[in-house]
């Protein structure tokens, strides 16, 4: 489950540059536009990226008013010259979001390519058909990689003709073909921070179909350099942490799969939070609304003390933490402002006609003395002594 999840964040990572949008109807036929130079982001071997050009077989635009991106083919689009006949295999960039009426172009190539540093998660994907039956799907680990190398496959799955999930897919998994529309493989591979640089080969094994046994060549090119432990950027990921825990799991491997793919969740000291609730106006505190409360009786696993040092400076965890923590305080937008009144505090007038907005501030990570005096603001009380539920979520 967890590699699932880990493959949906790839993959919603990665839309989140790609076009969206335009007909169902859209990217019927074979693409004939030409790429301009650059660098793909996705990795791959050195040449043009894809941008930019016309397909002969797109109608621009749809009723949202976007439009889709162009199948443009190249050196990152192309029809492997390993197709057997009858079943086309091909490829594009994973930044680009497939489409269940795109089909393979014209351009050939050889196998797939990838290009990664160590310590870099990196997808490609093999395209096949459209085609009837079913196909076999293995793939070998890289054998000049290193011991802590990852290597997963996932099938990609459409809602309303567009690339929307992935599902595991285990080695030597079967996968249902169609005739109506591509069936999109991603290969997902994990470099370890010892994985000697350069150019490194394996195989994916294609059989059934119709086809006999195909092999695919997988070049990987690994940078002679490392991804450093630390995130140097702040982002922010409203997700269910509870929902990311597998089954026998536990809140680590949810904090691990974000922290490993530089995702920064809302609440990062989940289960419990930066809540003045919790802080500051809290009946259990000895000096409540006087000085900052850190839940000492409450137990490691659910004292914000415990979870702040853990999950924030990377404590007895990673050592490293999660890069930006976020304290937000629901508030009235139309002067004067209003907020839940702590140590029943007011601050102007209240109306019930009033929208209400997240006003953020965002808390330094890096200095351990603010982590004892973690108060902050939110949106629920917590009741006294009370445990979240397996699937709950507690204020944040």
């Amino acid at each position: 489950m967890v590699r699932g999840l880990r493959s949906a964040f790839a993959l919603m990572l990665i839309m989140s540059v790609a076009a969206c949008g335009g007909d169902d109807a859209a990217t019927e036929g074979t693409a004939s536009a030409t790429e301009s130079g650059g660098t793909e982001s996705g990795g791959s071997e050195s040449g043009g990226s894809e941008s930019g050009g016309t397909d002969s077989g797109q109608t621009s635009g749809g009723t949202d008013g976007t439009e889709p991106v162009p199948l443009d083919p190249g050196a990152f689009t192309y029809t492997l010259e390993q197709s057997p006949d009858g079943v086309p295999l091909w490829t594009t960039p994973v930044t680009r979001k497939l489409q269940s009426s795109d089909r393979a172009p014209e351009s050939i190539g050889d196998g797939l390519h990838l290009s990664a540093a160590r310590g870099e998660f990196e997808p490609t994907q093999l395209i096949v058909g459209p085609a009837a039956g079913e196909l076999d799907v293995a793939l070998a680990p890289f054998p000049t990689l290193g011991v802590g190398q990852r290597v997963e496959l996932d099938v990609a799955g459409y809602d309303q003709g567009w690339v929307e999930g992935l599902s595991p897919l285990p080695s030597g998994g079967a996968v249902a073909l169609s005739d109506a529309q591509p069936v999109a493989i991603w290969l997902t591979v994990y470099v370890p921070p010892d994985a000697p640089a350069g150019e490194h080969e394996t195989t994916l094994s294609l059989s059934g179909a119709g086809i006999g046994a195909v092999d695919v060549p997988v070049r990987l090119y690994v940078f002679d350099f490392d991804l450093p432990a630390e995130t140097h950027f702040a982002t922010q990921l409203n997700v269910d942490i509870a929902s990311l825990i597998p089954g026998g799991g536990d809140t680590d491997d949810a904090k691990d799969l974000l922290w490993e793919h530089r995702l920064t969740p809302k609440s990062v000291t989940w289960p419990s939070g930066f809540n003045w609730s919790i802080t500051w106006d809290n009946a259990s505190a000895p000096q409540p609304c006087e000085a900052f409360y850190d839940e000492p009786d409450e137990g490691d696993p659910y004292s914000i003390g415990w979870l702040a040092r853990r999950y924030i400076l990377g404590e007895g965890w990673n050592g490293v933490g999660f890069p930006n923590a976020m304290l937000f305080q629901f508030v009235d937008d139309s002067p004067p402002r209003v907020w839940t009144s702590p140590c029943a505090a007011t601050r102007g007038r209240s109306s019930a006609t009033h929208r209400r907005r997240p006003s953020r501030a965002r808390a330094s990570t890096r200095q351990p003395a603010r982590v004892s005096a973690c108060a902050g603001t939110g949106r629920a009380r917590r009741r006294r002594g009370a445990r979240p539920r397996a699937g709950a979520r507690r204020a944040h």
